[in-house]
């Protein structure tokens, strides 16, 4: 069974730098808003919840803990996409670290977004627009 790994840890990667600046409430207060906006994020990717078939293409490892499953969703009467989700191994399974859809990463396109946002309105104002986000 595949789950998200701990939303800290892409949490802290998309914040990047600003993690470690962050104060602890700060911390606490952005990855409670940054899981649901992680969940809201994968199901837009793949076009909204509805799927109507899912196959597994390959699987290969990349690095010591890390796997790359090429997958292709297919929506129904919408476009069949290619999704590459980058899982790890841990102590309690397997955890999807990044999607990509059509080449394009989750984790890195919203590391991008954020540092845009980051520099405009700080965390607080970053935190605060995740919460309007996923209203």
């Amino acid at each position: 069974m595949l789950h998200f790994v701990s939303e800290s840890s892409i949490a802290q990667f998309v914040l990047g730098r600003h993690w470690k600046e962050a104060s602890a409430d700060q911390q606490s207060r952005y990855t409670e808003v940054f899981a649901n906006f992680l969940i809201q994020s994968y199901a837009t990717r793949l076009g909204g919840i509805r799927i109507d078939h899912f196959e597994v293409q390959e699987a290969h490892a990349i690095g010591k803990n890390d796997f790359l499953v090429r997958s292709k969703v297919d929506r129904g009467a919408r476009k069949t996409v290619r999704a590459d989700w980058r899982v790890r191994e841990s102590d309690t399974g397997f955890k999807i670290i990044d999607l990509s859809v059509s080449g394009i990463s989750l984790a890195l396109t919203l590391r991008e977004e954020f540092a845009s946002i980051l520099r405009r309105e700080g965390l607080d104002g970053l935190i605060q627009l995740l919460k309007e986000r996923t209203v």
